[in-house]
């Protein structure tokens, strides 16, 4: 099992950290390719985040924008929020 936990640090600086999680009957070479996979997909998202983050600092976008069909989940959580503070 892979766990990642990321800590805003700065409004434009994020601090990750991943751990893993390995039952007894696992093995070495099956450890190595969940590892090199998660950090391939990690190296493919920062690469993603840091060109978003460029583009908000730029100023070219005042805010950000949700993609509504494909993330969904995250509207809805907004809307929570928003929902509960309003009042």
């Amino acid at each position: 099992m892979g766990l990642d936990t990321w800590s805003p640090v700065a409004p434009s600086r994020t601090v990750g950290v991943s751990d893993y999680y390995f039952g007894p009957d696992v093995g070495e070479t099956e450890i190595a390719e969940l590892v090199a996979f998660s950090q391939q997909v990690g190296a493919e998202d920062n690469a993603l985040v840091a060109s978003v983050q460029a583009g908000h600092t730029s100023g070219v976008v005042p805010q950000g924008r949700l993609l509504l069909s494909s993330e969904r989940l995250i509207a809805h959580f907004q809307r929570h929020v928003y929902d509960a503070l309003a009042g």
